[in-house]
């Protein structure tokens, strides 16, 4: 890990000892932990002040990470890769049997990322998928600078890493078994 800085082999720490995070992606502030942290996931839910019912999206380090735990076909695969050039996209994908745990998405399918973010790719890379919500009270606007963040979100993590959001914005979520753009 000796291309890593410091503050990310932090972060990777704090989340293979089941840690929630606050990150920065491509898009807005994220809160995340590893995809098999029960606790971590029940946490985020609570801190957001979400249902649990409501999926969770998950961040992946390239697409061959995000084939170990989605059933995409070589046409959704090549659609991923063309729009992962054109900017901050969330995929909608059928999940691979056993791999997602229900507390992350109930049905069958599954919101996924390969943020153009280098510490959320180290992450990922370092310490498997992890999950990616915006970092906002459920229903309030996402943070994209982390003076943006609550401070009732701050002081529920266990780390934060700081940095810039590219976009400023939000990913467009784009339903890749159907092409149906669910969120612009």
């Amino acid at each position: 890990m000796n291309y890593l800085t410091k503050e990310v082999e932090w972060v990777i720490e704090e989340l293979n000892n089941d840690g929630v995070i606050l990150y920065p992606t491509d898009t807005v502030y994220g809160l995340g932990c590893k995809i098999d942290n029960i606790g971590g996931i029940k946490r985020i839910h609570n801190i957001k002040g979400r249902d649990p019912s409501k999926p969770l999206s998950i961040a992946f380090y390239d697409i061959e990470q995000l084939e170990q735990y989605a059933d995409i076909s070589k046409p959704e695969k090549r659609i991923i890769s063309e729009k992962l050039i054109e900017g901050p996209y969330t995929f909608i994908v059928n999940k691979r049997e056993g791999k997602i745990n229900e507390l992350i998405s109930k049905d069958g399918a599954v919101g996924v990322r390969i943020p153009d973010h280098y510490m959320v790719k180290m992450i990922c890379k370092e310490a498997g998928p992890i999950i990616t919500t915006s970092a906002n009270l459920s229903g309030a606007e996402a943070a994209v600078r982390l003076d943006d963040v609550v401070e009732e979100i701050i002081k529920k993590v266990d780390i934060i890493l700081i940095g810039e959001c590219k976009y400023e914005r939000p990913s467009t979520i784009l339903d890749i078994r159907s092409l149906k753009i669910l969120r612009e």
